[in-house]
């Protein structure tokens, strides 16, 4: 049996708690890496991140204070794109939403398709998008390489744990982009000084 047990079973419908982990050193990471090779293995191409659409930023923010429902999508397009832009350097309501995904993913393990202004569920059955977990785990890894804190990573590793328990269920495209984020997933560990 595995120490690396945090990709067992379908995580979307029963997500991990990561509560009272045990120590288990350097064999744990070991067995992160046998996990993650198995995987990889089955994942074929490594295909690119989805990108973003830059200019969104200032439209997620008026939708979110004039109290609009918002649909998954249409954030991660926002926050995607002002990763990429440059635009999150320069808004300060840019890390406040990127920290509100980053609590949300943290606090359920689940991606719902829509979100009210406050970032609350609209509707707690709509957790099945696999885009959505592939979208927010490249999110969390974009964040990592833009800013270096540890909070993004600890989200993408748990996002990519995720993806890792449904890979089956991921189409061909879903599949090569994991295999791109398990393929620098050691990179941004490797970056931590």
């Amino acid at each position: 049996m595995s120490l690396y047990t945090y990709t067992t079973g379908d995580l979307l419908e029963k997500p991990n708690t990561y509560f009272y982990a045990e120590y288990h050193g350097l064999d744990f990471l070991e067995a992160w890496k046998r996990e993650r090779a198995e995987v990889f293995g089955k994942l074929g191409v490594q295909l690119p991140a989805v990108p973003g659409k830059p200019g969104l930023l200032q439209n997620l923010c008026a939708k979110m204070l004039a109290g609009e429902i918002l649909d998954t999508h249409f954030i991660f397009d926002a926050v995607k794109g002002a990763l990429s832009s440059g635009e999150s350097q320069k808004e300060t309501e840019f890390k406040n939403i990127l920290n509100k995904l980053v609590q949300k993913f943290e606090v359920s393990k689940r991606w719902y398709s829509k979100y009210d202004a406050s970032m609350k569920a609209a509707d707690k059955t709509a957790y099945h998008d696999l885009e959505l977990y592939v979208r927010g785990a490249e999110i969390f890894e974009s964040a990592f390489a833009a800013f270096g804190d540890l909070p993004y990573l600890n989200a993408l590793l748990k996002s990519i744990d995720t993806l890792c328990s449904v890979c089956e269920k991921l189409d061909a495209g879903q599949r090569g982009r994991l295999a791109r984020m398990i393929s620098s997933e050691s990179d941004c560990i490797n970056s931590i000084k």
